[in-house]
């Protein structure tokens, strides 16, 4: 992955980290869906190792928590998608 994209990809993690509520984090999922992305899992693993290398398993927790949201999120906005799509192909 090259720097920029990994910036890019870095700050949009940053940003699902930070966000407090569901409504947030899918409005951050619409904006950025490359944080479905292998690179984004790959990510949560350098973190979370980390996090263990240094002996915080609270940011472990946090982080897998994070990581395992995300999934969801995704999964959930999937479904909708293809909700949605079946929907307007009905019509």
């Amino acid at each position: 992955m090259d720097t920029d994209k990994f910036d890019f990809l870095w700050a949009a993690l940053h940003k699902w980290l930070e966000a407090t509520t569901h409504e947030e984090r899918s409005n951050i999922l619409l904006q950025h869906p490359e944080l479905l992305s292998d690179e984004t899992d790959a990510m949560f693993d350098i973190l979370i190792a980390e996090a263990r290398k240094q002996g915080q398993e609270n940011a472990v927790e946090f982080l897998n928590q994070h990581r395992e949201s995300l999934k969801a999120f995704g999964k959930m906005l999937q479904k909708a998608f293809l909700q949605a799509k079946a929907k307007n192909d009905e019509d």
